[in-house]
């Protein structure tokens, strides 16, 4: 997972929100949640389940939450 991250320009030792498996676009990846510093927001990142080093493919790259004002 860290070669993968590496790979999408993503810092490896960056502590996650979360981790799960799940499928995007009909694809397995992998669904990793960051916080962003800002009340209820959250970065949601995935990945290829088969991404490593080399190998990006980042499959989405989206915020979400939030407090809308």
């Amino acid at each position: 997972m860290d070669a993968c991250l590496a790979a999408n320009g993503l810092d490896p030792d960056r502590d996650t929100a979360g981790v799960r498996p799940a499928t995007v676009d009909g694809r397995e990846s992998v669904l990793v949640l960051y916080t962003t510093g800002e009340l209820a927001q959250f970065r949601l990142v995935a990945l290829p389940a088969d991404c490593g080093s080399g190998e990006s493919g980042l499959l989405m790259d989206t915020t979400v939450g939030g407090t809308g004002g």
